[in-house]
């Protein structure tokens, strides 16, 4: 039986159980998986699209989405929903402890040209700064990613990326369902949810001067990291900003 112990609503966002705890909740995890419940973590750095795919995946059949970012153990929250398909996306401090995501969550992996991330802005910190990826954020990301793998090579990650999610919406759909065994209600454009897809924001930074001047204004030892990603996946080479 699940423990109905849970950490008080206000500190789930941020809660990350002491190590004898996780052990626990990895165990009660394993429980729902022994239970034919499919869980479906959505990561990634800010502003690569997670936000739009979590909304989406409730498009799918079956499929319980949680409208707001919690950590992993979320799923254990959404025990009793009827739903086989639970949907968590991570935390903005999840990048954190990715690599001890349990082997029972499925992982998709949100990412997007690293210079469309760095050049973005949020409501949430468009007061605070004018972009809301900071380049220390977007290393610590890839970084995870890369720690992740290490720890866990034989994991199988669904990669999406925000420029194919908005231009070829129904294409990445078809490998998400394929990728996790989910079957869609309706396809992901001009979907009876109202979800807006739009591709407008893709790469502004290559028209507008001020973007290009913030981006040569960073760190230039991080370059490699960004060229490494494009490479990675599938973008062409970052071009010279100086």
């Amino acid at each position: 039986m699940l423990s109905t112990t849970r950490p008080p609503a206000s500190a789930r966002r941020w809660y990350e159980p002491p190590p004898v705890h996780a052990i626990r909740r990895r165990w009660q995890l394993a429980g729902l998986r022994h239970r034919s419940r499919r869980l479906v973590f959505i990561a990634g750095c800010a502003r690569s699209g997670t936000s739009l795919l979590k909304q989406l995946m409730a498009v799918f059949a079956d499929t319980a989405v949680f409208p707001r970012e919690r950590t992993v153990w979320h799923f254990l929250d959404m025990a009793d929903l009827p739903e086989r398909t639970l949907v968590v996306k991570r935390t903005a401090e999840c990048h954190r402890t990715l690599h001890r995501l349990p082997d029972d969550v499925s992982l998709i992996y949100c990412v997007r040209h690293p210079y469309d991330c760095l050049t973005s802005a949020h409501p949430q910190t468009v007061h605070l700064r004018p972009f809301h990826v900071t380049q220390d954020r977007w290393i610590a990301e890839y970084g995870a990613l890369d720690r992740l793998r290490r720890r866990q090579p034989g994991r199988r990650i669904c990669y999406v990326r925000y420029e194919d999610l908005v231009t070829q919406p129904d294409a990445i759909q078809n490998e998400i369902a394929a990728a996790c065994g989910l079957t869609a209600d309706a396809p992901f454009m001009g979907n009876p949810l109202g979800i807006e897809i739009r591709s407008a924001s893709l790469e502004k930074w290559r028209d507008r001067p001020d973007l290009r001047r913030y981006l040569a204004g960073l760190d230039a030892s991080w370059r490699e990291e960004i060229a490494r990603f494009c490479q990675e996946f599938g973008y062409a080479a970052a071009p010279t900003l100086d």
